[in-house]
């Protein structure tokens, strides 16, 4: 007697070929769920360090439009830190010379209100020399976790004004 010969799979082999391209995919959207969050966070990191480099710039400007000693006198010279909100920078330099120094609290930088700047000044001696250091904080929540970015610098009389 002659068998038929049979077209086609079977089951078994229609369940195996299934649950191959199931873990398949499921390897390529974990792959692209990772690429996302490390984009997003990439992208997060780098608007905070945009915001920290403006304030130190913003600080760099006024030392030399103010001079050194007009700059050094606008903060406190008790060698305590001091931290001011920077939800926007002074648009002068009178505005600067009167900064009133407070934390941030729900004072964005940017209109989506994420990010959060602020810095703390301490002035210093440093070899016989009046130093201000300064530390821009951008901090920003990142889905449940609370993220922050700095950047420090140390300020002093780089000429003689």
């Amino acid at each position: 007697m002659f068998k038929k010969k049979q077209a086609g799979q079977t089951i078994i082999e229609i369940i195996v070929a299934t649950g191959i391209v199931a873990l398949v995919m499921t390897s390529i959207v974990a792959l692209v769920s990772v690429s996302i969050k490390g984009a997003s966070e990439a992208k997060s990191k780098a608007i905070a360090t945009k915001y920290d480099q403006e304030v130190m710039e913003f600080f760099r400007e006024q030392r030399s439009l103010l001079g050194w000693e007009s700059f050094l006198a606008v903060f406190p010279q008790s060698g305590s830190k001091t931290t001011y909100c920077f939800a926007t920078l002074p648009a002068t330099t009178l505005a600067f010379t009167q900064m009133i120094a407070s934390p941030c609290s729900n004072a964005y930088v940017d209109p989506m209100k994420i990010f959060t700047r602020q810095a703390d000044v301490q002035v210093n001696t440093v070899n016989g020399q009046k130093v201000v250091d300064v530390t821009a904080y951008v901090t920003w929540m990142d889905g449940v976790h609370l993220r922050n970015f700095s950047i420090a610098q140390q300020f002093f009389q780089w000429s003689s004004n």
